[in-house]
């Protein structure tokens, strides 16, 4: 998505919105079948071949991102907590106390900021999905118009804010993991907290996007890291 390798997000969405198909998926497995035939037979995913797949073509702002860069431009260098909703921005909440700087805290959902012990000096930010086009990719937009909007919007809100590192608790959400994609496509550092452990290992824990992930100890480096080589832990 325009200079923004974006390939795992997209590999996790895929998997989320054919979530539904699991149960089909773990019987064929237990009796015995390949995993690559049982995907293949359940998920059919388009060919790109007939459309432009890489473009960094910027395409011109509409009125919504000129108003989000008016409304967001104070918060520029600033570090971004991202939490999906309330239960992970109150987990979030002792790391987001030791951030040397006020730092901004961004949800897609309405959290009582308050109830959870948001500190005075930090911003709130609610995310939207602006339904916007900034970056050509018309594979993406053709076939995942949800998350190629997802792209855009957060594309838009970090080329604003370019947060020096991102943060974000657990590591398997779609809007999260596109973040942590675009920030250290420019540079920046990005961290997940350890939030649980997966009943079983998929998509959206493997090959994560993140420059470090803080574990509960050493155990749980080694088993993150047989499926994270890339990522320090």
């Amino acid at each position: 998505m325009g200079d923004v390798n974006v390939s795992n997000s997209l590999e996790s969405y895929v998997n989320y919105i054919n979530y539904s198909l699991r149960d089909e998926y773990c019987r064929r497995r237990s009796e015995g079948e390949r995993a690559e035939t049982v995907i293949a037979s359940l998920i059919t995913l388009p060919p790109p071949a007939d459309t432009d797949v890489i473009s960094q073509e910027l395409l011109p702002f509409t009125s919504d991102a000129r108003s989000w860069t008016e409304a967001l431009s104070p918060l520029r260098g600033r570090e971004v907590f991202y939490a999906n909703f309330e239960r992970m921005a109150h987990c979030l909440i002792p790391w987001i106390r030791s951030s040397s700087q006020s730092a901004v805290i961004i949800s897609e959902n309405e959290i009582d900021y308050q109830h959870i012990g948001l500190p005075p000096e930090m911003t709130a930010v609610r995310f939207h999905d602006l339904r916007m086009r900034l970056y050509r990719n018309d594979f993406i937009e053709k076939y995942f118009p949800v998350f190629y909007s997802f792209c855009n919007t957060v594309k838009l809100v970090d080329s604003i804010i370019e947060p020096p590192r991102f943060s974000c608790i657990c590591g398997c959400q779609v809007i999260g993991k596109i973040w942590a994609e675009i920030c250290a496509a420019r540079g920046g550092d990005t961290v997940c907290y350890q939030h649980g452990w997966p009943a079983f290992m998929h998509a959206g824990f493997v090959d994560m996007p993140y420059t470090r992930m803080i574990t509960w100890g050493d155990e749980f480096n080694r088993l993150w890291r047989s499926y994270n080589p890339q990522m320090e832990c």
